[in-house]
């Protein structure tokens, strides 16, 4: 085989495998280009190439959940967050960033809007659940939701990342037989609710779930009820 024969071969692989990282990075070209707010930008670093950059990211998975990658001069952008439309300015008016988002790994510690949380997927009763979010390092409640973009976000990863379309525990509970329910952690009534039709329904059904595989409403189930958590924790 001839010395020009294998280059070729050699710069047909390498070209074919430019974009490829691992397993562990997804490229979405929607949001090449980008400018990135700079409070989510974590660091710009000078990088031996997109590996290196995505290496970077990966040793670092509770703070770093994308990056942007310029090839020509070699610059690596920690970003904190996942893009969506939202959160990207205006086309930046210069070429050669790319845009890459660490896959989710289901049972991970996983960020949003301050907090992290983790899903187990073994089955508890409410009091075992509370108890395995405290054993945690570090320390840990049961989820509490305040918002329909958390009630949103919790959706996604029980359902696109983990597969999980079950019942899930949450941290509210009905001490008194009266209603709002009260969230254990902080002691508040709850204000933001997504309780099902008909729900909450029964006074023997004290504690709450979260119903991933009905578009994430709420239900009130007996607390000796077999479910996964999630747990939360401050950053």
């Amino acid at each position: 085989m001839s010395a020009t024969f294998i280059f070729l071969i050699t710069a047909s692989l390498y070209s074919s495998s430019a974009e490829l990282i691992t397993d562990s990075m997804s490229r979405l070209q929607k949001y090449d280009l980008k400018i990135v707010p700079p409070a989510n930008i974590q660091a710009t670093k000078n990088v031996r190439s997109l590996s290196h950059c995505a290496a970077i990211c990966n040793r670092n998975k509770q703070s770093c959940l994308s990056i942007q990658y310029q090839a020509e001069a070699s610059l690596c952008r920690l970003v904190s967050v996942r893009l969506n439309d939202e959160e990207v300015l205006e086309e930046p008016g210069s070429s050669g960033w790319k845009y890459y988002e660490r896959n989710m790994e289901c049972f991970d510690w996983h960020i949003f809007n301050g907090h992290a949380y983790q899903l187990d997927i073994t089955t508890r009763n409410f009091t075992s659940a509370q108890k395995f979010c405290a054993s945690l390092l570090p320390t840990s409640h049961v989820i509490e939701i305040e918002s329909n973009a958390e009630n949103n976000w919790l959706l996604e990863l029980a359902t696109r990342y983990c597969n999980v379309k079950s019942e899930i525990w949450i941290n509210l509970y009905d001490s008194f037989n009266t209603q709002p329910y009260t969230w254990l952690e902080s002691g508040q009534s709850a204000v933001y609710t997504n309780w099902a039709p008909d729900s909450p329904s029964d006074f023997e059904e004290k504690c709450g779930t979260f119903s991933s595989s009905a578009g994430g409403t709420w239900n009130d189930v007996v607390c000796e009820l077999l479910a996964p958590v999630v747990c939360e924790r401050d950053l």
